[in-house]
């Protein structure tokens, strides 16, 4: 009996293995003959794509998909070996993205979307807690820049923007406040021609 019960599990795993296509991988090559995409595919559908986009032989962009659908992708843009951009997606859609600009492992760039239209900008230096400067978008245009943020969430300037970029409110090259809460004069950094 003890024989019969081990050759029915022997036969059972060695059916599921046969009936496993498992993991099939296409590469994609220069002309060179260097590799710069990877497609994982699991069961007959796309689940990763790898990419070098510099061909230094590692890759540096990683693309996850779910039923078809892009779900998360993250990049190496510095190309040191060490993801420093993260980005979620809903439906194909971009929903938020977690960059590391100064590299050191910590994201500080928080940016979130809406119908994969950039809606606000955190910026929290090695992902502190508290959000130093926020930047508010209308339909993809800054319309409120928050400046000195605190840990209790409160912020010193409140810059308002023209989102429409009337010619009554802009005056320089790049866009002017058109309210601020701040009692010192706004100062451009850049000197402006007339």
């Amino acid at each position: 009996m003890a024989i019969g019960f081990l050759l029915g599990v022997l036969v059972c795993v060695l059916f599921q293995g046969k009936n496993d296509p498992g993991n099939d991988i296409h590469y994609s090559y220069t002309a060179d003959g260097k590799c710069y995409e990877a497609l994982i595919y699991r069961n007959g559908h796309i689940v990763e794509i790898c990419k070098d986009r510099n061909l230094d032989g590692r890759w540096d962009c990683w693309i996850y998909y779910q039923h078809g659908h892009v779900v998360r992708a993250e990049y190496d843009n510095n190309f040191d070996g060490k993801r420093d951009l993260f980005v979620t997606y809903s439906n194909s859609l971009v929903v938020s993205t977690e960059q590391d600009t100064d590299f050191n492992g910590i994201p500080d760039v928080f940016c979130r979307y809406k119908n994969g239209m950039l809606q606000q900008v955190d910026y929290r230096p090695n992902g502190s807690k508290f959000t130093t400067t926020r930047e508010i978008f209308t339909n993809g245009v800054a319309a409120e820049i928050w400046r000195g943020g605190d840990s209790h969430g409160f912020f010193k300037v409140v810059e308002k923007y023209d989102p429409f970029f009337n010619e009554l409110e802009r005056k320089h090259l790049y866009f002017d406040p058109i309210n601020t809460n701040s009692s010192e004069p706004f100062r451009l950094l850049t000197p402006v021609t007339e």
